[in-house]
């Protein structure tokens, strides 16, 4: 007798249950999935132009047209960012404000990666509120930022173009209205891109930051989809309700929250949080592929995109401009939220997770202890239940892993899904769902449903625990799953005596789906923020709503299962096979590579493209007559493609000594890098210094920093960057621990290729562009001090 029949034997139910909650639970996931993914589009509801009281993404992206005329790269302090400057307020003042400029030089002391430095300008509009009591003991400004520097490669339309339209519609519609109870500031800073240099400009030197009680900020990763709140500051929670009471399509949860915690990733509002503000962080992330490349333009940018972020900023604003910021009853707290298909939000405080899952852990003792007087309970199958829990939540990882291993091992791109993803994903979803069919019915061989379900739901309940005290944010996840689940057991005795068991299967049905609700959004999040790369991710993600399944699968039939085994088995082999066979690149989702040339009057003068995860085109490739892959960069151990060239003997930066003293009291140099025959086109300047050398501190740019502190790189350099046009002369003093003579190098970055260089740009071929910093030409100059 198999332990299913030993439960049922007190009722004595009429039938056998059959393979129909299994089937029923995937055409539901099925369906659900789709929705999901449907739902993560942006509202094609566009409001009309020129709304007094609603943003109008028309509006918006017509005044975004303005500030980008010509769609010119405009990075930070370059020639073309003070031409968007320019545009850009000529906008705000159109629409009637006078805006302050902050310029300032500002630094990034990053031991592990080196010290970077360079000048912005902020541009700032205070439209003030009513209250005049906008002081430092109890702030009430509102801050709203984006950064509007592009990347070298891209015009920037979607980062943080869009960003920028939507800031620039709210002054609009700001400006139709009567004055507002709080000071609003608009903050439009310069050199995220290169290291959140504006937002740090800003909170460090200008005095209205002190004023400030929390801070908006907009983002993009893609050109195109939803606006996601993916980020807040801390003690949010106030804001965070005002978001999921005013958003027409709430996007969110607090595991973002967590998960952006723990990442090494940075934002504007990093900074912001930084510097005590509360805040909430909005991007979009789909079409990843045109991030930072010229693909990132205005034709290929949505207004829904537009239009979702508007709506969320614009309705939060209505709100919080004429609200009382230091009211006691705004709790300054975190909040445990989700939203649930889109549909509507559920939120609780942190502190009461702990709470519910304790009391979720008695109730569900006391759900044993009552079960146990109806039906037989099997603890070999409860045990294998948490056995098999955790099971899964290590295979399907390794399996999705290894299907990513597999793909880019055949392909002949280290990212073969970007010019489609369907494919791996169907041979993904149908790779794991393959391997919980057959791993399930092995681990559950004889085993009755509703004791595995026990096992699980404790497993739950352990996890909604734990998370509650160690990551509460993510508590959510497996706090809604275990009360569903208790309440399905509470209620199954009554149902046992009312429904036939056929019927009574299906709680295992809904419990399935109401994993599914939770976890499948994280699943296409991911797919949506970092593709395919972080498959061990997906398969974590994926690994729990399988886990939904398995107390079905032990009410599956044999002829049943095998037939759902051929399917997922041939979708499998259809989707990898698609995936490994299809084009890597096309004239929409292209290659990204840049060509850079390097001249050195030591080791010569070279071209470089590639590396070995990104090999260049075939046409470059040749162009290249047949290139070496290793390390040429005198400051680095990275392997590139290089070929040798003819050197074009640009005119490296000039370096003179202004003051060496060398004796028994005081070892030390002062020198000047000029740069100033680049000028229009200088990028960077940086100076690699030997960490095992006599150099006791560097002052670079009038701070001073001890070498002894400092992480070197692969090839034991400390390097000292000063980026943008202003960098054209960099004073430099060293302090020696001795008179020995130290080498040291520069190098001088400029944008671009030299003329006669620049037919290799044309080899790249139609389905490949630059990206992000775009081709470069670095020019090294070496001196001993």
């Amino acid at each position: 007798m198999t332990d299913h029949q030993a439960m049922m034997d007190k009722d004595e139910p009429a039938e056998r249950l059959t393979s129909t909650p299994l089937i029923i639970t995937l055409i539901l996931l099925v369906c659900l999935a789709s929705f999901i993914r449907w739902n993560l589009n942006p509202s094609s509801d566009i409001s009309p132009a020129d709304q007094d009281t609603q943003f109008s993404a028309i509006s918006a992206k017509q005044m975004l047209s303005d500030v980008l005329a010509d769609e010119t790269p405009h990075p930070l302090d370059s020639p073309e960012i003070r031409q968007t400057e320019k545009r850009l307020v000529k906008v705000l003042r159109g629409l009637g404000y006078q805006e302050e400029i902050q310029e300032a030089t500002i630094c990034n002391d990053n031991k592990n990666r080196g010290v970077r430095c360079t000048q912005v300008r902020n541009i700032i509009v205070a439209i003030d509120g009513s209250n005049k009591d906008l002081s430092i003991d109890k702030p009430t400004g509102i801050l709203i930022s984006s950064h509007y520097d592009s990347v070298d490669a891209g015009p920037g339309a979607s980062d943080a173009g869009v960003a920028v339209a939507t800031m620039l519609e709210i002054a609009r519609l700001l400006s139709t209205m009567p004055q507002q109870k709080n000071t609003i500031v608009l903050l439009f800073n310069e050199g995220e891109e290169y290291g959140l240099f504006g937002a740090k400009a800003f909170m460090q030197q200008h005095p209205l930051a002190k004023k400030l009680k929390l801070a908006i900020n907009v983002e993009a990763r893609g050109s195109k989809g939803s606006s996601v709140m993916f980020e807040t500051g801390e003690n949010s929670g106030w804001l965070v309700q005002e978001y999921l009471k005013q958003s027409p399509k709430v996007l969110s949860s607090s595991l973002f929250y967590e998960v952006y915690k723990a990442l090494p990733n940075d934002t504007d509002l990093t900074i912001f949080k930084k510097h005590g503000l509360q805040g909430l962080n909005f991007a979009h992330a789909e079409k990843l592929t045109h991030y930072h490349t010229p693909l990132d333009n205005l034709a290929n940018l949505e207004l829904a995109t537009i239009q979702h972020h508007g709506d969320n900023v614009w309705r939060i604003l209505q709100t919080i401009k004429d609200q009382n910021l230091n009211d006691p009853n705004l709790a300054e707290s975190n909040l445990v939220y989700t939203d649930i298909l889109g549909l509507f939000s559920l939120e609780w405080q942190e502190s009461t997770s702990i709470t519910a899952s304790i009391l979720l852990l008695i109730l569900f003792i006391f759900s044993i202890t009552r079960l146990s007087k109806v039906v037989t309970l099997s603890k070999q199958s409860m045990r294998r239940g948490v056995y098999s829990f955790f099971i899964f939540l290590i295979i399907l990882p390794v399996m999705g892993y290894l299907l990513q291993l597999g793909v880019t091992s055949i392909s002949a791109t280290n990212q073969p899904w970007l010019i489609n993803s369907f494919p791996i994903q169907i041979a993904l979803w149908s790779l794991l769902s393959l391997t919980t069919l057959f791993l399930g019915r092995l681990l559950l061989k004889n085993c009755d449903a509703l004791s595995v379900m026990l096992g699980l739901v404790s497993c739950w309940i352990i996890l909604s625990i734990a998370s509650s005290y160690f990551i509460v944010g993510i508590s959510f996840l497996f706090l809604i799953p275990s009360a569903i689940s208790i309440l399905i057991l509470f209620l199954y005795p009554y149902c046992l005596k009312l429904v036939k068991p056929s019927i009574l299967s299906l709680h295992f049905v809904i419990s399935a789906l109401v994993i599914a609700i939770l976890f499948m959004p994280i699943v296409y999040t991911l797919e949506i923020m970092v593709t395919y790369n972080m498959t061990v991710a997906l398969g974590i993600m994926f690994a729990f709503i399988m886990i939904g399944l398995l107390p079905t699968l032990t009410i599956n039939s044999n002829r049943q299962l095998k037939r759902i085994q051929v399917t997922l088995l041939a979708t499998f082999i259809i989707g990898t096979s698609w995936t490994v066979v299809q084009p890597s690149f096309d004239s929409i989702s292209k290659q990204r590579i840049n060509v850079y040339y390097l001249q050195d009057d030591v080791i010569g003068a070279f071209v470089l493209a590639g590396d070995k995860n990104n090999k260049p085109s075939e046409t470059l490739f040749e162009a290249l007559d047949s290139p070496t892959l290793g390390s040429i960069l005198p400051w680095s151990n990275y392997n590139l493609y290089y070929k040798k060239s003819d050197s074009e003997n640009i005119q490296p930066s000039q370096i003179e000594i202004l003051n060496s003293t060398s004796d028994e009291q005081n070892n030390s140099a002062q020198f000047i890098i000029q740069s100033t025959d680049q000028i229009n086109t200088l990028r960077e300047v940086r100076i690699y210094i030997p960490k095992e050398s006599n150099i006791k501190t560097v002052t670079f740019l009038n701070e001073k920093y001890e070498v002894a502190q400092r992480k070197p790189n692969s090839k034991g350099y400390i390097n000292f960057r000063c980026i943008g046009v202003n960098c054209q002369s960099v004073k430099i003093e060293l302090e020696k621990t001795s008179n020995e003579l130290t080498e040291i190098l520069v190098i001088t970055t400029l944008k671009g290729l030299p003329k006669a260089l620049e037919v290799y740009q044309q080899h790249i071929g139609e389905t490949a562009h630059q990206f992000q910093f775009g081709d470069q030409s670095y020019i090294v100059s070496r001196i001993e001090i």
